[in-house]
């Protein structure tokens, strides 16, 4: 059942709602649900389907429609508390206690503590056994049996330990992830303790999934030269798939995926094998869809990731596989840019031109205000540039270069340092065909082949030296190329 239905079931409902007025127009309202577009939503009109024969009264309409919308805030916090069966238990525990309900209480008790066994192991799972805990420790206390149940108190104690410190931690990685990226100075407190604590204690919390991937997590944001650390992650992640919800497993992959992009950007190739099998995990498990459906950026960075290491079939079947789980918007544009990246890539030019030119014809189509195309502009003019250049189209390259130029210089959406760093990949991609063809013009003469090994020598060294240049990577490539035709 839809969410509108349900929420027309809350609202009909006379123990949640009692005044009928409410209720009548609640069911006018949601039939018009999601376009509103009938003409008995008039005001006027609708207020005499609610009062017929009775005098308009605006104020009275206004007040039925805060009351609506107090309602529907209703209806969302106690569907927020239907789908928690774990806050339920505790709670239930609670009335069944207070009212004595003894036989009742064991009964539930027990099923709780086999859920509890076999559940999640998240933060809010220490929460909830908490809070289960201190019903049992209640209610030996009131019963004559209470002798020899202290354990109880305990393990209340334990549970309220695991929450508290998986739950700091997974704070405290959010806050040095953000002070990283933002440069913003958070006050983070206790967290020697913590740490020193979680470490001379680490065969208790060992399985407690709830605290050591956090520590983990921590320990890689904090002590990234110690790549151990990174390893350990991935390794308790794998083992703790069924322990957290969805959403928090991809906010921990998440933070294993950054962690292994800052080592390639670092200049850790080796890195790549291990983003790809961190991708290929995610895919496995599923954690990279959203109902079945896959992000237009997932899907490149996968496929370029996996390109970098030339794993051609893989992708192949990937870039067909997925594209129907594209949103219908960008699909077009994301599926043709990632078959033309994969073409160039096999040096099959000409597949690539053509599908290159059948992205551009999709961008052009996408009609969606928000959507960004910058970085698929960016993006496909490099590559462009990359075929002109490696199938030696002089011409349409220089005219290449100089569009590519103008799209920089004018363009405001992008940052300084995307601009930057471009047009030195336009700059040094010059240099370098000055270079071409002085040789196709002097290919036998000794001394021009000489200054030109001289000249593409340190032209290597000055590409190498800076630090604001994008594809620096498919330049060198380029430069190692042309220095084995100068031999």
């Amino acid at each position: 059942m839809d969410e509108i239905a349900l929420l027309q079931q809350f609202i009909s409902s006379p123990y949640f709602i009692k005044q009928q007025s409410i209720i009548d127009f609640a069911s006018i309202i949601l039939k018009e649900y999601p376009f509103f577009e009938s003409l008995d939503l008039d005001d006027e009109a609708l207020y005499q389907k609610l009062y017929p024969g009775n005098k308009f009264k605006r104020t009275t309409l206004f007040k039925l429609m805060n009351q609506m919308i107090a309602c529907v805030n209703q209806f969302l916090a106690f569907e927020n508390y239907r789908k928690d069966y774990e806050d339920q238990g505790p709670r239930l525990l609670e009335e069944l206690r207070k009212k004595g309900i003894w036989n009742e209480f064991q009964r539930v008790a027990t099923k709780l503590n086999e859920e509890f066994e076999s559940g999640k192991k998240d933060q809010q799972h220490y929460y909830h056994q908490m809070r289960f805990e201190n019903e049992l420790d209640n209610y030996y206390n009131l019963s004559k049996e209470h002798l020899g149940y202290s354990q109880y108190l305990q393990k209340k104690a334990n549970a309220l330990d695991t929450f508290f410190i998986s739950s700091k931690l997974r704070v405290v990685c959010d806050m040095v992830n953000r002070k990283n990226i933002l440069s913003y100075d958070y006050e983070i407190s206790m967290l020697d303790i913590i740490l020193d604590y979680v470490e001379a204690n680490n065969d208790k919390f060992e399985n407690h999934s709830a605290v050591s991937i956090y520590y983990r997590i921590l320990l890689t944001l904090t002590k990234s030269q110690e790549e151990e650390n990174y390893f350990k992650l991935i390794d308790l992640l794998d083992k703790a798939s069924n322990d957290f919800t969805r959403e928090e497993l991809k906010e921990m992959y998440l933070y294993a995926k950054n962690y292994c992009i800052k080592k390639l950007n670092s200049g850790r190739v080796d890195y790549e094998g291990h983003l790809f099998r961190l991708y290929c995990r995610l895919i496995e498990t599923g954690l990279i869809y959203d109902n079945n459906s896959i992000s237009q950026w997932d899907y490149k960075n996968i496929i370029s990731t996996s390109l970098r290491l030339a794993e051609f079939e893989w992708t192949e079947n990937f870039i067909q596989y997925n594209k129907a789980k594209l949103h219908p918007d960008f699909r077009e544009v994301a599926y043709n840019y990632n078959l033309a990246s994969l073409l160039y890539e096999k040096k099959e030019f000409a597949s690539a031109l053509k599908t290159l030119n059948l992205f551009n014809e999709a961008l052009k189509k996408v009609s969606d205000s928000e959507f960004n195309d910058t970085f698929y502009n960016l993006d496909s003019r490099s590559m462009f540039l990359k075929i002109y250049y490696e199938s030696l189209e002089e011409d349409i390259l220089w005219a290449t270069i100089e569009s590519f130029k103008s799209y920089l210089l004018r363009n405001r959406k992008l940052s300084d340092r995307q601009r930057k760093i471009y047009l030195n990949l336009l700059k040094y991609t010059k240099k370098l065909i000055h270079q071409r063809e002085k040789l196709k013009l002097n290919p036998k003469v000794k001394n021009v082949k000489n200054a030109i090994r001289y000249s593409v020598k340190k032209l290597k060294n000055e590409i190498q030296m800076d630090k604001d240049i994008v594809n620096m990577s498919w330049l060198i490539a380029r430069i190692d190329e042309f220095e084995k035709a100068l031999e």
